[in-house]
């Protein structure tokens, strides 16, 4: 019986740190970037970008996608993890 709590607070414990890491830990990323590509897959939107020679997709919630237009410049903030994929946190249009 005490083997199967042990199990039970290690399994609590590791789900709770995960949950922490996926909603706490993040890496943030702020750029001037050139809007190459809207896409829509699965009902959700993205955004494909050129940064450092290399194309970053960043999910975009619905409020600002119709108003994204492809070749414009914008400086935007995502964030990041190993578990998330980039999700966009901040756009404006650029004033180049």
């Amino acid at each position: 019986m005490k083997f199967k709590i042990k199990i039970g607070i290690f399994l609590l414990v590791m789900l709770s740190c995960t949950l922490f890491y996926y909603f706490f830990i993040t890496s943030s990323t702020v750029a001037i970037v050139t809007l190459e590509k809207k896409v829509t897959m699965n009902d959700q939107n993205f955004i494909k970008v050129h940064k450092d020679n290399k194309e970053v997709t960043i999910r975009t919630p619905d409020i600002v996608w119709p108003f994204l237009e492809e070749g414009k410049d914008y400086f935007i903030s995502y964030h990041y993890n190993l578990i998330r994929k980039p999700f966009l946190v901040k756009i404006n249009e650029s004033k180049n």
